[in-house]
């Protein structure tokens, strides 16, 4: 009579498994080859996460505080956006993760590869209208600038919002409009939710984030924004040129990292 063997769950395999994943992987999906977690069959957080990451110190936002709990003393913290990757072990694919960094100082977001390349290109052609690579512009003939204007810098080639002598401060801010918006679509994303003015909330099943250029009046530089359609509490993100050409790097390079090819090819 044969000898049987019995095996732990941790060291059990099922056909077509490698014996290097521990039983509870899904067995349809392979390993990525960016995670860098040592997974055991006794695991608890069975996530998949990689040794690779990106940030972006962020300069238009105020700094996040803090109440320290002995002294009742603020502190101030720079705020950052951090790129990194995570596989939840039952999905079948990777999460591109931009998270802030304190994490209370605004609204994390998790993509798919295809969003994540979809928003690093929106932030790169930000870079690149900023630039001067044209994009047709209505306004572009515009030769009449406002009493209010600044004479000591040129009106944004990218600007599509007709500007008048009789406007408001808060109207005298340069837009992009359609001349440059993309959008985004996180299928990722929970549910928004909005309070109506009768007190019902609105649950939008649909998240957009909108990305735009926006420039006030008396600013020398043009902001990157990326707002989602339904402002949380977070708010939107503002970033300035520089800034949003590493977000669109570091997305695009994650999703090379996705993809098992060498990252930074992208930069």
């Amino acid at each position: 009579m044969q000898a049987t063997s019995t095996k732990t769950d941790s060291e059990r395999t099922e056909p077509g498994r490698s014996s290097a994943h521990p039983y509870w992987w899904c067995h349809q999906y392979g390993h990525p080859a960016w995670c860098e977690v040592g997974h055991r069959g006794d695991d608890v957080d069975r996530d998949c996460r990689s040794g690779w990451c990106r940030s972006v110190l962020l300069t238009l936002p105020d700094a996040a505080r803090s109440r320290n709990a002995n002294t009742d003393e603020l502190n101030y913290h720079p705020v950052k956006l951090v790129i990194s990757l995570r596989h939840r072990f039952r999905e079948c694919g990777p999460r591109v993760v931009v998270a802030p960094e304190p994490v209370w100082s605004g609204t994390r977001y998790d993509f798919t590869r295809d969003e994540a390349y979809q928003l690093g290109t929106a932030a790169l052609e930000a870079v690149m209208v900023i630039d001067g690579q044209p994009i047709p512009c209505a306004d572009s003939d515009q030769t009449h600038l406002p009493y209010w204007w600044h004479p000591d810098r040129d009106h944004p080639h990218w600007c599509r919002k007709p500007h008048e002598d009789g406007d408001y401060s808060s109207d005298r801010d340069c837009l992009s409009l359609h001349g440059f918006e993309k959008t985004i679509y996180p299928s990722l994303a929970e549910a928004a939710r909005s309070e109506q003015s009768d007190g019902a909330v609105r649950i939008n099943t649909v998240t957009e984030l909108e990305i735009s250029l926006r420039q006030r009046y008396r600013e020398y530089a043009p902001r990157v924004v990326i707002a989602p359609e339904y402002l949380t509490e977070g708010g939107p993100y503002e970033l300035t040129r520089d800034e949003a050409e590493q977000l669109g790097r570091a997305l695009r390079e994650a999703v090379l990292v996705v993809d098992n090819q060498p990252a930074r090819q992208d930069r």
